[in-house]
C-alpha cells in the first residue's frame, strides 16, 4: 500500500435555501499516491471530493482523514505532517480562502454530479428516497453498457448539491463528483 499525498486543497462555499445551516461547502483535494506514477515518472495526481455539506460535516470528515497523517498513510507533497496541521490547514482553506461556486465552475467547467440508483431503493431513508425521486425526474439518466445500475448526472448548482448531499449521507446510496480542471 502506498501513502496518500495531498498536493492541493480547495473549499467551495455556496448557499442553499434552508433555514438551518444555509452555508455549505465542497472540500476537494488534489491527491496522489507514492506508488502510482505517470509514464514520465511523476506521481499521478487527481482531484477528489473529500466531503460535501455544512461546515460541521466537512470538518468531521477532515478529522477522520487527518488520522491517516498520524499513521503515516497520508502526507503533504513537501513531507510528513501531523493530524493537527491537516485540520488547521483545512480550516484555514474553508474560512479564509474558499472558492465561490462560480469560481469552481470556471476552474472545473465540465464538473458533473452523479448519483447511482441503489439496487434496492426501498432500503433508503425517507430523505434519500425523496431526493432520489427528484433526481429521477430532473437529472439526466446516463446509459452505460457495462453498468448494471442506473446513473444520473446533473450540473453543479446549489439545488442539485442539496440533493447530492442528501443522497451522499445515506450509506446505501452511491454518489460521485466528476471534475477535471481546465
Amino acid at each position: 500500500m502506498g501513502t496518500t499525498i495531498e498536493f492541493d486543497r480547495i473549499a467551495v462555499k455556496y448557499e442553499v435555501d434552508e433555514d438551518f445551516r444555509p452555508t455549505r461547502y465542497l472540500a476537494l483535494a488534489k491527491v496522489g499516491a507514492d506508488n502510482c506514477f505517470n509514464r514520465d515518472g511523476s506521481i499521478a495526481k487527481d482531484w477528489s471530493l473529500l466531503e460535501a455539506g455544512d461546515k460541521t460535516r466537512v470538518i468531521q470528515k477532515v478529522c477522520r482523514a487527518a488520522a491517516d497523517a498520524e499513521s503515516g498513510m497520508m502526507r503533504y507533497s513537501n513531507g510528513s505532517t501531523k493530524p493537527e496541521n491537516v485540520i488547521k490547514n483545512w480550516r484555514q482553506t474553508i474560512e479564509d480562502d474558499p472558492f465561490t461556486l462560480e469560481e469552481f465552475q470556471y476552474k472545473f467547467p465540465d464538473a458533473k454530479l452523479s448519483v447511482y440508483q441503489p439496487e434496492n431503493p426501498d432500503e433508503l431513508g425517507w430523505k434519500a428516497e425523496n431526493a432520489l425521486e427528484t433526481v429521477r425526474d430532473e437529472w439526466k439518466q446516463v446509459e452505460k453498457e457495462n453498468l448494471d445500475r442506473v446513473e444520473f448526472h446533473a450540473e453543479v448548482t446549489p439545488e442539485n448539491l442539496v440533493l447530492f448531499e442528501t443522497m451522499r449521507k445515506d450509506r446505501k446510496a452511491s454518489t460521485r463528483l466528476y471534475f477535471k480542471p481546465k
